[in-house]
């Protein structure tokens, strides 16, 4: 997706209270994106000494955009503009010591571990990995940059229009028990409406409750 050049007026700390790549409002809750104000981005990566957002156009052209923190160990930033569909991931800075296991490496590109999608696919050469060196006792940091190589991170949604459904607020006393067992409930049971067969709501015949 062919995104607008995201500009420092347009940036802002955002929460770290959402992990992942989140539509927020104003308030920093989540919201649908049509009413979203922003994309905030947040990672944990408490022994990063900083953290870069990488944002692609698709061209594949790279934008790095400084990211804040870090508070608790989080890392995040709110980016205005960006739509769901838009192709990410993250650069961490740090010290880059392999036998305390620390391998930082500023010019790899990281996956967002919280995305929702993943595009792409790893295309393997030296660069994809963060030293040079086939044996461990030779390895040396690999300063060749990999971002062309591996694949991305992908902002989507979480948010479900539920419509016209409510909560069934029911009272705390009530404990519900489920059972889900493969081939446990076939379609052909017969105590299944038809309509309800293969779907969820088979799974709320009064008949399958132990209350």
């Amino acid at each position: 997706m062919n995104q607008p050049k995201i500009t420092l007026e347009s940036l802002g700390p955002g929460s770290s209270h959402h992990l992942g790549a989140n539509f927020l409002n104003q308030q920093l809750h989540p919201e649908f994106p049509d009413s979203a104000v922003g994309v905030n981005f947040a990672v944990y990566a408490p022994e990063a000494s900083a953290m870069m957002l990488c944002l692609f156009d698709n061209t594949g052209v790279e934008q790095r955009i400084p990211m804040y923190g870090p508070e608790k160990g989080i890392w995040h930033v709110l980016v205005k503009g960006v739509q769901e569909g838009q192709v990410y991931g993250y650069r961490a800075d740090g010290r880059w010591a392999p036998d305390e296991g620390l391998r930082f490496n500023i010019h790899q590109l990281l996956l967002d571990p919280y995305a929702r999608e993943v595009k792409g696919v790893i295309n393997w050469q030296p660069a994809v990995y963060d030293y040079s060196g086939k044996e461990r006792s030779q390895w040396s940091f690999n300063d060749q940059d990999n971002g062309h190589l591996l694949p991305k991170s992908v902002v989507r949604t979480d948010q479900f229009d539920w419509q016209s459904v409510t909560r069934l607020n029911s009272p705390m006393k009530t404990v519900l028990f489920t059972r889900a067992m493969s081939g446990a409930l076939p379609v052909s049971t017969p105590i299944f409406r038809k309509p309800c067969g293969g779907r969820i709501w088979g799974c709320v015949i009064l008949s399958l409750l132990i209350i």
